[in-house]
């Protein structure tokens, strides 16, 4: 739904120039669980709002916010998005959530899963895998 983590903005630059890749920081939680924490924390003070375009784990992926939308996936004061891409990540790039568990075969699934739709996406965007999809850490440590 439209709220605080979902804001129905569109992508200052139109459509994805770039793509970060993450992790979601929940072990042992699927796409569905973190999609249902964000529809469940929609409208959540804008100081603690976080949110993604797509989460994949071992199953199925989701995508919660359409990746022309603005979704605050990194910080806006990581400078590196901006000296790199000449953008903030959130203005112009879309976030891809993988889901990882202690079952060690799940998390291998999950990033073959998240690795796929990565590869769809950037290739249907037009964006340069090798040097347009830099992980959460290369860009906000």
């Amino acid at each position: 739904p439209i709220g605080t983590r979902r804001s129905g903005q569109k992508l200052t630059s139109g459509n994805p120039v770039f793509a970060v890749a993450h992790d979601t920081g929940n072990p042992n939680t699927t796409a569905q669980d973190n999609v249902n924490y964000y529809k469940n924390s929609y409208n959540i003070d804008w100081s603690l709002v976080a949110s993604a375009h797509i989460f994949v784990d071992d199953k199925e992926c989701i995508v919660c916010i359409p990746v022309t939308e603005k979704a605050w996936h990194v910080l806006y004061d990581a400078p590196t998005d901006n000296a790199w891409y000449g953008i903030d990540a959130n203005d112009g790039a879309f976030g891809a959530e993988g889901c990882y568990f202690t079952d060690k075969k799940r998390s291998q699934k999950s990033l073959d899963n998240l690795a796929r739709v990565l590869a769809y996406l950037v290739k249907y965007w037009k964006i340069d895998y090798k040097t347009e999809m830099p992980g959460h850490q290369d860009i906000q440590s």
